[in-house]
């Protein structure tokens, strides 16, 4: 029966309207009072700037507003078909009126063709359509269009017509507000707007997104408002963007200058709708018996208004914005957003709880505040009420709401008009405690055969919006057609995956959450790597809402999904034992969303969280790259991956290099125990010394002295200016300690220059060491070759080695030359077992050290470019192992002796890398323009390499080494990063 009498209604609606508006329509001249405006034929269309194959060339607007409000208003449109597709949309001509309250005169219609024109005013077919474009919304508005279908329309065919809409709905008792968007994503050629103000009311002009210049003029008993533009740029921004972002031109016209005004327009028309009848009275003292609390009260009021009255709007004429009262909505059970407002209204006035209508709009809610006054600002109503100092806001046309009043969920409108007494301005709902949540929990049970199939157990909990949706989508599809679904969906990632039970939920009403359990088995789930296997996991739940858009250089902010607060946790139960992950955290705090992922591993369970939190509906264009750059390092970290090593499965590439590292312990063993035989030799040597060794000075020929002091790297020098001070302290009793004077030497070396000569002179000796200019000069050399090699790098630890004998051969010399030291000198220069022991394991460090350091092997540190030989870099080049002959910036080689065996570096356009395994060699490369993405893992120590993963806009990806030696790791990164602006962004949160 409710059935029956709601189709009848409609019927008996729709017949009603189209018997009206028969008579509603009907051939008159174009008004006096109508200002004709000429346009222009002549200039070609502006192709490059429209749309559909239709350009504009006239669009006039005029009102005509009588002191009694009586208003009527003109249109003209003359519209060009510039090609094949324009012929359709300009061959029909489509006029909505409302028949209640409105008539339509229609004055020309034209055909121009060159300089023909052809009257088809009487000609053209007319019809009286009713189509109710919102029909699928559930609404009905009772909108009549007068239909014209042209015959014979060709190309370059331009339909000019005009027609008067007489009367305006009587809801707004005479007020007059409109408004004119004049610019378009298509270009218009002239645009004339114009009202004719005979009302004694002021009538107030504003504007937004253009500069327009209104013209005022007085013209008898009407004020004359008007303004014309031609041939303005077509506003054109990037799709994806948020609702409330409109950037056209829009002109507003109204007699109402505060909101005031407009809730004293609105509110009775809510306050003579607002009844407690007898039928809302007996719902009432039912919810009081069922409900001890007035929160709980008001639940189960919204509830009842939410799920026992259907909605179906009936808006035409008055009931666009009046509502019906309480007593027909029960009557029908069904109402739109008005009726229900004043069905919970009236039940919450039945149970004591003082509430409000809110005026609030869909689209335009977050900047209303910054939009001019006006009665035709909204689209919706809810219903607002305080209790215990706490702001509600409660939206009766909301589906599957359940769970306590305090987490039930509610669209921030961004601002809203409560209709109340003591209101005067818009009411923004500031930060709304949104409960709404989504936490994805996937368990996998992992056996020890890679054989053997995974059990595959999913638990989903939804609260606040997430359930409302959920049980939406459970209630329209069915458990079967959802268990197909989340089946396939699955598949995309595991494809040997299938369905143990169907989908099966819980509603906890009482606490508002919904939980969904599915069951899975995964066969083949393990993916072969040569003779090892992986498994994949994604939480695709969490990367989804960070979606790249169509247009990645925006001019227009992007939407974000708003709120979003979403976990996904995998939880790994591993059967085999022996499995070990490191804990880590990782977190990405953004301005527009926070991301986390945290790994633990206990109890052979492995647990990955990750979550996100989006902070607003919208990211701003000045946020866009950086927006993208983060996105993707989301996208990559919202996946872990596990890798299970097969019996035969060959080494790692770490364990590859595993006979290098063995024979190189191997010789750093035996170079220590070189060392130690060298110096025991060195020890018994001693006994066999002259008698007079520790009586004069220590001579030794200055090949030895050279070789010995280069390869101990400096030590042996300081061994012999101890054993110098050592002699002279026991000759002249100078009360020093020579022991520090030998380690601190180079402070030393101009008191030893002079304390030697102070000794050739106590013993008579006519020969000079060296003109003191010259123990200055060779002291200074010295000097800035110490300092060279604590704060240069590569050549000047060399130098310094070289630098470091210079001084002290004329010491030398001079020593050898003195009385009675022949038989230590031949002593001392004697090339001795240990000498050679000490000298043979000694060459290969250094020599290997003084090929790093002239770059003819690679070194142990990043180099930057002109430190490349020539001829590595020819063969690097000819052999395609860099992309190109830019120069190198920076580059570092993993290999001991040979950069053609791999290496890492950029290019001012370029990043590349390339290796060497077994006789292949392997190489990639990315184009700084390819690159979206950089993630860097930071070396643990100075001795180990920090990785770069370069990640394509293609997905595939490429990793560069780099040493941290001397945080040269940082300066590469840093280099790289002043390459370009992008590569700066893209590194900005590592620099």
């Amino acid at each position: 029966m409710p059935l029956l009498k709601t189709l009848f209604l409609l019927a008996c609606f729709v017949t009603s309207t189209l018997i009206m508006a028969v008579d509603n329509w009907q051939y008159s001249q174009t008004p006096d009072w109508v200002k004709h405006t000429d346009y222009d034929l002549t200039t070609p269309a502006p192709i490059d700037h429209i749309q559909n194959g239709e350009f504009f060339r006239l669009i006039d607007d005029q009102f005509r507003v009588t002191i009694d409000a009586q208003i009527i208003k003109y249109k003209r449109f003359a519209v060009e078909a510039v090609n094949q597709k324009g012929k359709t949309p300009i061959s029909q001509i489509n006029i909505e009126f409302d028949p209640k309250y409105q008539h339509i005169n229609l004055h020309s219609l034209n055909i121009i063709r060159g300089s023909e024109i052809i009257n088809k005013l009487k000609s053209t077919k007319l019809s009286v359509l009713q189509r109710e474009k919102q029909l699928e919304k559930q609404t009905y508005n009772g909108l009549i269009t007068l239909n014209a279908l042209l015959t014979d329309i060709r190309v370059g065919d331009v339909v000019d017509y005009s027609y008067s809409i007489v009367g305006s709905n009587p809801v707004y008792d005479g007020l007059f507000d409109t408004r004119r968007t004049f610019q378009w994503s298509d270009m218009i050629g002239k645009q004339s707007f114009r009202v004719l103000w005979g009302k004694q009311n002021p009538l107030y002009f504003n504007q937004i997104n253009g500069d327009l210049e209104l013209q005022v003029n007085q013209l008898g008993n009407f004020t004359e408002y008007s303004f014309v533009i031609e041939r303005l740029a077509p506003s054109i921004w990037d799709s994806q963007s948020p609702n409330w972002y409109q950037p056209y031109g829009k002109a507003f016209f109204s007699e109402l200058s505060t909101w005031k005004e407009v809730i004293e327009w609105a509110r009775p028309l809510y306050q003579n709708a607002v009844k407690v009848s007898p039928e809302v009275k007996k719902i009432a003292e039912e919810i009081q018996e069922q409900h001890a609390s007035k929160k709980a009260q008001i639940a189960a009021a919204l509830r009842y208004t939410q799920n026992e009255i259907r909605y179906l709007g009936l808006q035409d004429g008055l009931n666009s914005h009046r509502p019906v009262t309480s007593e027909v909505t029960l009557q029908r059970r069904f109402g739109d957003c008005k009726a229900k407002t004043i069905l919970l209204i009236s039940l919450l006035k039945a149970l004591d709880i003082e509430s409000n209508p809110v005026l609030v709009d869909n689209d335009d809610g977050q900047v209303l505040d910054q939009r001019p006054v006006s009665i035709n600002s909204f689209d919706h109503v809810i219903v607002t009420l305080e209790l215990e100092n706490q702001r509600y806001w409660l939206d009766p046309t909301i589906e599957y709401q359940v769970g306590p009043l305090d987490s039930l969920y509610q669209p921030d409108y961004g601002f809203g008009l409560i209709l109340s007494s003591d209101a005067s301005t818009l009411t923004a709902f500031g930060a709304l405690n949104d409960t709404s949540k989504i936490s994805v929990t996937e368990q996998f049970h992992i056996p020890e055969s890679v054989e053997e199939p995974v059990k595959f157990n999913v638990s989903s909990i939804y609260t606040g919006v997430e359930l409302q949706g959920k049980l939406s989508q459970i209630d329209k599809n069915g458990i079967n057609q959802i268990t197909n679904q989340y089946t396939e969906y699955y598949q995309r990632f595991y494809p040997g995956l299938t369905s143990t039970e169907p989908v099966s939920y819980q509603l906890n009403e009482e606490v508002g959450k919904l939980t969904v359990s599915e069951r899975y088995s995964v066969s083949d789930i393990w993916e072969k790597q040569d003779n090892d296997y992986q498994i994949d996991f994604y939480a695709s739940d969490i990367s989804g809402y960070l979606y790249k858009p169509d247009a990645t250089k925006r001019n227009a902010p992007l939407s974000l999904s708003y709120p979003v607060n979403a976990s996904h946790t995998l939880e790994v139960y591993f059967e085999e034992k022996d499995w070990d992950f490191k804990d880590s955290v990782f977190e990405k705090d953004t301005d527009n969303f926070y991301f986390k992922k945290q790994i633990s591993f206990k109890d052979n369970i492995l647990k990955v969280q990750f979550s996100l939190q989006t902070k607003r509906d919208h990211v701003p264009v000045e946020q866009i790259e950086t927006y993208l750059v983060n996105r993707e390092i989301v996208y990559d970290k919202a996946y872990y991956g596990i890798l299970k090593y097969g019996e035969e499965s060959t080494q790692t590439s770490e364990i590859e290099n595993y006979d290098f590292y063995l024979w190189f312990g191997i010789y750093l063993l035996s170079l220590m125990g070189a060392w130690i035989v060298a110096f025991t030799l060195w020890r018994f040597r001693a006994k066999t010394r002259p008698e007079n060794y520790d009586s004069v000075l220590p001579a030794i020929s200055p090949i030895k002295f050279s070789l010995l002091t280069i390869f101990s790297l400096g030590i042996y020098t300081m061994y012999w200016n101890y054993r110098v001070w050592r002699t002279l302290n026991k000759k002249h009793d100078l009360e020093i300690i020579p022991v520090l004077r030998g380690i601190f030497s180079i402070i030393f070396y101009l008191p030893l220059y002079l304390s030697l000569i102070d000794n050739a002179e106590r013993e008579g000796e006519q020969r000079k060491i060296m003109p003191m200019w010259a123990a200055i000069l060779l002291f200074t050399v010295y000097l800035a070759g110490t300092f060279n090699m604590f704060y240069l790098d590569s050549f000047g630890e060399l130098l310094y080695m070289l630098v470091l004998t210079l001084p002290y051969l004329p010491l030398v010399i001079y020593i050898n030359q003195s009385n009675g030291v022949e038989t230590v000198k031949s002593f001392n220069s004697k090339v001795s077992l240990h000498f050679i022991i000490f000298v043979t394991f000694s060459i290969p460090v250094f020599s290997v050290d003084l090929l790093q350091k002239t770059n003819l092997i690679p070194a142990t540190t990043v180099v930057k470019g002109n430190k490349i030989k020539s001829w590595d870099k020819d063969y690097l080049i000819k052999s395609q192992l860099i992309p190109n002959a830019d120069p190198i910036i920076y580059f570092y080689s993993d290999d001991l002796f040979s950069i053609r065996n791999d290496g890492s570096g950029f290019t001012k356009n370029t990043l590349f890398t390339y290796w060497k395994e077994g006789d292949e060699m392997n190489k990639a490369s990315a184009s700084f323009s390819e690159v979206k993405a950089i993630e860097i893992t930071w070396a643990e120590d100075d001795v180990d390499n920090t990785y770069l993963k370069v990640i394509k806009h293609d997905e595939s990806w490429l990793t560069l080494t780099v040493s941290a030696y001397e945080g040269k790791d940082k300066e590469f990164i840093e280099g790289l990063a002043n390459t370009s602006q992008d590569m700066k962004i893209l590194l900005k949160e590592y620099l």
